[in-house]
């Protein structure tokens, strides 16, 4: 692997990891607070959540820890958002039939 290789892989490891730790926790945040999450896309969120999985293999499998982590990362998060999503809506859907 030559210094190009590296940089590229540091920085990707970094805004993955910032991307992550801004983004999606702000999402948890407001779906906690607010319990709506109507505008929330879960066919997305469970898109992304199975694609992050796949990329944890497959750092795995090629001992790629930028790949692992970055992801791994991801997946936790996409899959409390899915998880969030579900709870929410089964919530909001038992209430409607009140």
């Amino acid at each position: 692997m030559n210094e190009l290789d590296k940089i590229v892989g540091i920085a990707t490891l970094v805004l993955s990891i910032a991307s992550r730790f801004i983004g999606f926790p702000d999402q948890i945040r407001k779906i906690k607070k607010t319990k709506n999450v109507e505008s929330i896309s879960l066919p997305f969120f469970g898109i992304a959540f199975v694609a992050c999985v796949f990329w944890v293999v497959h750092g795995i499998l090629i001992r790629d820890w930028v790949t692992i982590i970055g992801q791994g990362i991801g997946a936790f998060f996409c899959g409390v958002i899915v998880l969030l999503i579900s709870k929410y809506r089964k919530q909001s859907n038992d209430d409607d039939k009140l």
